[in-house]
């Protein structure tokens, strides 16, 4: 929790002035790289560090969730200031990542390896959102992105838990700021 959301929401909330400056002159984008694995758990505000039940997975998908969330109500916030936000999945990308899950992460890695992307397969959606001149990518509402679309998030990521979530971090980074 604290190293996959909190770190990523102070350095965002610690770019925000430079980001209002440059967005006077044009649009500035922030990209949040989530996964499809968003969807496997909602957030219990009530274990944030996940102390009770904790698994890889769970953990895994739960700050991809907090990234989503992120997106959402960080466009809700600054888009009038014309800041915008989203985020993405990638897909399942070959990289050395699979060789840390231990013996099954290293067997699953190799079985799925030849329907993996390559590296710049998955860079493409967030190169898009974070460049192209594309209306959608222009104005991506807050919202989930795969393959250069609209992704579906999970119903759980919502305005609520989005709003939670936020006032959360807030508190949690104050002596940070």
């Amino acid at each position: 929790f604290a190293v996959n959301h909190l770190a990523g929401f102070l350095l965002t909330k610690k770019l925000l002035p430079a980001l209002e400056r440059a967005a006077e002159i044009d649009m500035a984008r922030i990209v949040f790289t989530s996964s499809y694995g968003h969807t496997n758990s909602p957030l219990d505000f009530d274990d944030l560090n996940l102390v009770h039940g904790y698994s890889t997975l769970k953990a895994y998908g739960r700050s991809k969730l907090m990234n989503v969330l992120t997106a959402r109500e960080l466009h809700r916030r600054f888009k009038d200031k014309n800041i915008v936000s989203s985020s993405f999945h990638p897909g399942a990308v070959r990289t050395p990542i699979w060789r840390k899950g231990g013996l099954v992460g290293t067997l699953l890695g190799l079985v799925m390896y030849p329907f993996m992307r390559r590296v710049e397969k998955g860079a493409e959606t967030f190169i898009w959102l974070a460049s192209s001149e594309d209306d959608t990518a222009r104005n991506p509402n807050g919202d989930y992105y795969f393959d250069l679309k609209q992704g579906s998030a999970a119903p759980f990521a919502d305005k609520e838990a989005a709003e939670k979530l936020w006032r959360i971090s807030e508190e949690l980074i104050q002596p940070f700021i």
